[in-house]
């Protein structure tokens, strides 16, 4: 009676004790054998994108801001900022109203994209064949101002006139000055088209189709016609930011500042993929 005393089903606690140990050992193996297999996948894609340099930029705090996590703010990356003249833009003190053109980014890149855009855009089944379509993975051109962007500007700056006197203003050049001018499936004949590689950042990226209905200006609502548009999602927007290069920055307060405080040089691999190559405070 006494031997059962502490014990499960007949078993002594020291010999259940051994067999949870014993039984535990192969899963803690094959733990630490996944993450070692994890590691050395990275470590291996690291080196293969930065076996060669495809593209250098010096970018300032406009187009990547700062950000910080850890404790105590110890981790420090940049998060790639951009704009996309495309979308639909709700400026606060715009109309809100939604766009009633494609730009750019219409349904003929979209064709080029290989999105099927057979249905037409004006027709009743166009807004249920477009309502789930699967987005695309594609290359993007990031320019670095120029016309579009001027133009992009001016825009802001016409809408910032007409807004109400007690709305706050705000200075659309302190945004980015990078802005989305072209998309494709081939990263090369993309930068054939844009040689440049001090003005054209070549990302990888996502589009997405939309079916935009028109506003009826008239009426004031949206009409039964529509038109098909795409939106870009730019991958790979948050950048580490390694220890050697985390002194300019580690001393700085959160964004806001109304001039950039740093100039980055931001590398891209074989892969696309992007790293800090140095920082400096300005």
């Amino acid at each position: 009676m006494g031997d059962r005393a502490g014990a499960a089903g007949g078993i002594p606690e020291n010999a259940r004790a051994h067999g949870s140990t014993c039984m535990s050992r192969p899963g803690l193996l094959l733990v630490a054998a996944v993450v070692l297999v994890a590691n050395a996948f990275v470590l291996v894609r690291v080196a293969q994108n930065r076996s060669a340099t495809v593209q250098e930029m010096e970018l300032t705090e406009r187009e990547l801001s700062l950000q910080f996590a850890g404790p105590e703010n110890s981790r420090i990356g940049l998060v790639l900022n951009w704009i996309d003249a495309t979308a639909p833009w709700y400026w606060p003190w715009g109309s809100g109203q939604p766009t009633t053109q494609a730009g750019w980014l219409n349904e003929a890149k979209l064709r080029e994209l290989g999105f099927d855009v057979s249905t037409p855009a004006n027709t009743p089944e166009a807004d249920l064949k477009y309502s789930h379509v699967f987005p695309r993975d594609a290359f993007v051109v990031l320019q670095y101002e120029g016309p579009e962007w001027e133009a992009w500007i001016k825009k802001r700056e016409q809408e910032a006139e007409q807004r109400p006197s007690n709305l706050p203003g705000s200075d659309p050049r302190r945004m980015s000055h990078l802005i989305a001018i072209d998309v494709g499936r081939d990263p090369t004949a993309l930068r054939q088209r844009y040689p440049e590689k001090q003005r054209f950042l070549i990302v990888r990226g996502v589009v997405r189709l939309f079916y935009q209905k028109v506003w009826h200006e008239q009426q004031h609502r949206l009409s039964d016609k529509g038109f098909l548009r795409g939106q870009i999602e730019v991958t790979n927007r948050e950048i580490h930011v390694p220890l050697p290069h985390t002194s300019p920055l580690s001393s700085l307060p959160g964004n806001g500042s109304s001039a950039p405080r740093y100039v980055v040089t931001l590398r891209y691999g074989t892969r696309f993929e992007p790293w800090v190559a140095a920082v400096r405070r300005l």
